[in-house]
């Protein structure tokens, strides 16, 4: 099947599904070069899509998975004529940071990647956006030419700063407590997020606030975030130190200087 006039959908190579999208691996005709494509269930998640629509052609950065092109499509993709907004993103030879627990033992690798993740977060900021899903899944370890590099993905999920949202849009367990109170979206929102993913690579696998199934539902989840007390007991006073941070409660106070956050970790973990 091909989509677009020139990619390719190769269903054989895999198809991950999500809860309002399907992403096939493709390859693009006029390029030679293997691709992905995200089919977006336009009745389902449109609301969370626009503003990306207007911005794609913006988001270039190294760090952030870069968008080759975006239109719509009436397609049969196994469940009936939809019409679904297309995304092709360039194919990325990598896996999610999950996988790599073990190389951040080494300190100086650590600080490495979240200083690219910190560069992620200035571009997209400075264009006046919030990613708004920031998670160890959707941050990816690439080997590309100029060796390991990060890659922020599901770009498609942004939204502008001050904007009121009308659903929940992220991930629960690494949410800030603003995201669930439904307030206009802020840059602090991310570098929350960030604080959660700190933690997760601190205790290879954890979450600072647990899961929903771990703490007996979404409720039980949103009440702990709202309380803003995490689990600090398996953490080092140095980790501790620098998950604060980023884990702050009232956004209006929480860091967000990406140079305040490397500094803190060359001085916690570099210099000390």
């Amino acid at each position: 099947m091909i989509v677009g006039d020139r990619y390719e959908l190769r269903p054989e190579q895999g198809i991950k599904k999500g809860r309002y999208s399907k992403l096939y691996k493709a390859k693009d005709k006029k390029t030679g070069l293997w691709v992905t494509v995200k089919f977006i269930d336009e009745n389902l998640s449109g609301l969370h899509s626009e503003t990306f629509k207007g911005k794609w052609n913006l988001i270039k950065h190294p760090n952030l998975l870069h968008c080759l092109s975006s239109f719509n499509v009436v397609i049969d993709l196994g469940d009936g004529n939809r019409e679904y907004l297309v995304i092709v993103n360039e194919y990325l030879a990598g896996a999610p940071i999950s996988h790599h627990y073990a190389k951040f033992e080494n300190e100086a690798f650590f600080k490495e990647i979240v200083s690219e993740i910190l560069a992620g977060f200035d571009f997209l900021h400075g264009l006046n956006l919030v990613h708004r899903d920031i998670k160890c899944s959707n941050i990816f370890l690439c080997n590309e030419g100029r060796g390991l590099c990060v890659k922020l993905t599901d770009m498609d999920m942004v939204g502008e700063q001050g904007q009121k949202p009308t659903h929940f849009i992220g991930t629960p367990e690494y949410s800030a407590p603003e995201v669930f109170l439904m307030k206009p979206l802020n840059e602090g929102s991310d570098f929350w997020s960030l604080g959660c993913v700190l933690y997760e690579l601190f205790t290879k696998g954890l979450l600072p606030f647990g899961s929903r199934l771990d703490v007996g539902g979404l409720d039980m989840l949103k009440e702990r975030i709202l309380g803003g007390t995490y689990n600090k007991g398996t953490l080092s006073s140095r980790q501790i130190a620098l998950t604060d941070l980023l884990l702050g409660k009232d956004v209006a106070i929480r860091i967000t200087d990406s140079k305040k956050i490397i500094a803190q970790f060359e001085y916690l973990f570099i210099t000390r």
